[in-house]
């Protein structure tokens, strides 16, 4: 169960910025939205969040930051260039900034314990490494590394963290949490908090920039849903959304990084013709697909799902019943939780306050992420009108030249 993330210094995010699904205590609307982790007193969490804001705001580097950390932690050797540097981009507008290090923390549930996991992070240097667990309200360091002036660590270990030391062979540009995954028998506490980050962390990319849309860490969830159950949830989606296809296979037996396959479409006769060519099929055809079975392995397992763009090249209808399965109070989603970035106001509807993000850059070109709550809209007040009408900002503003070229549109 995911808490809060903060990011700091990484792409367009300059200063300190943090995005929380604890739910506002004060807010009583839409219960199903939220759940409660008894064992934590009671903290309730939110089922979703939605984040908006104008193209190139930074809502995608949200997700790439929180995919860097757990790329960084469970598949480093993505995060590598060919000369071994760390795959890491600092803000670029700040001349400090470019110096300085990036930042990463995220606070998450696992065995019933909330731990906080941080790392600061040049091409060079891991500069800081930390976990701490919490005990109620207190708080203990489990392991720390900081790097000092002369380039060395100084290590920090709590007496309670059983398991071997892994100091001297961890090189100086790799996390020690990784280096957990050599020997997970002999760190069975640190390699729980490994696995939560590589097992219960999904992200689905837009395909766009090098983005996949095919997460290889589904096929690490805990609880994958066998074929026959996937395979009959999204023929009901496909149905439903009139596409005339009556079945599908998968080009591979694991079905979950399966980028392909093959559709099988109802002709006028009524019998079934196979499309062959996967490229016969739409864009959104596969958009379901992939999301589809990366929401139904979460579902099962509980797991975190992140989505760039949910509603690509998708229906909106598609998209709120998609959102209605992690809200759904009948179905059990295991406190599953699902964190996306849109354009559609209309989708305001199903959605507390909190659950509602905004992006939007200052004229230093940074980001700046905060969430509706903060405005304390009224109960029945118009949510998409206010939104539109620039009450939360986070909107393109197209200055002068854009206002002067649409009344010439109109006066034509």
């Amino acid at each position: 169960m995911l808490v809060e993330f903060r990011v700091a210094n990484y792409k367009s995010f300059q200063e300190e910025q943090v995005f929380s699904l604890v739910a506002n205590a004060e807010d009583e609307l839409m219960s199903q939205n939220i759940f409660i982790v008894k064992a934590l007193d009671n903290l309730k969490l939110l089922r979703s969040a939605a984040i908006y804001g104008p193209n190139a705001s930074g809502k995608s580097n949200l997700i790439k930051a929180i995919k860097f950390m757990r790329d960084f932690i469970g598949n480093p050797d993505s995060c590598y260039t060919d000369d071994n540097k760390i795959l890491v981009q600092p803000f670029l507008l700040g001349n400090e900034s470019q110096q300085e290090p990036s930042k990463f923390e995220m606070t998450f549930i696992c065995k019933k314990t909330r731990y906080q996991y941080y790392f600061s992070v040049d091409a060079d240097y891991v500069h800081e490494e930390r976990l701490l667990a919490y005990h109620g309200e207190e708080s203990e360091v489990l392991f720390e590394r900081v790097l000092n002036s002369n380039k060395r660590y100084e290590w920090n270990f709590s007496k309670k963290l059983k398991g071997a030391r892994l100091t001297e062979g961890t090189k100086p540009n790799v996390l020690y949490l990784s280096r957990i995954a050599d020997i997970p028998t002999d760190n069975k506490q640190l390699y729980e908090i490994y696995k939560w980050f590589t097992c219960y962390l999904h992200i689905i990319g837009t395909g766009k920039n090098g983005d996949s849309e095919v997460d290889d860490h589904l096929e690490q969830l805990p609880k994958k849903p066998s074929f026959d159950k996937f395979h009959s949830f999204i023929m009901s989606f496909l149905r439903d959304a009139d596409t005339g296809i009556v079945d599908f296979t998968p080009d591979d037996v694991k079905f979950f990084l399966s980028k392909n396959g093959y559709m099988k479409h109802r002709s006028k006769n009524g019998a079934a013709i196979p499309f062959n060519n996967p490229q016969d099929e739409s864009l959104g055809t596969w958009r379901l697909l992939f999301v589809g079975r990366a929401i139904l392995g979460v579902l099962e397992s509980g797991a975190v799902l992140l989505v760039d763009e949910l509603d690509m090249s998708l229906h909106m209808m598609i998209v709120r019943e998609f959102i209605n399965l992690f809200h759904n109070s009948t179905r059990k989603t295991k406190n599953a939780q699902l964190i996306f970035n849109t354009h559609d106001v209309k989708l305001f509807k199903p959605f507390r306050c909190d659950q509602i993000w905004f992006i939007e850059k200052d004229n230093g070109g940074a980001s700046d992420l905060y969430s509706m709550a903060e405005f304390e809209p009224l109960p029945n007040e118009s949510l998409e009108f206010g939104y539109l009408q620039g009450r939360y900002g986070a909107i393109p503003f197209f200055g002068d030249y854009w206002e002067g070229e649409m009344s010439n549109g109109k006066q034509k």
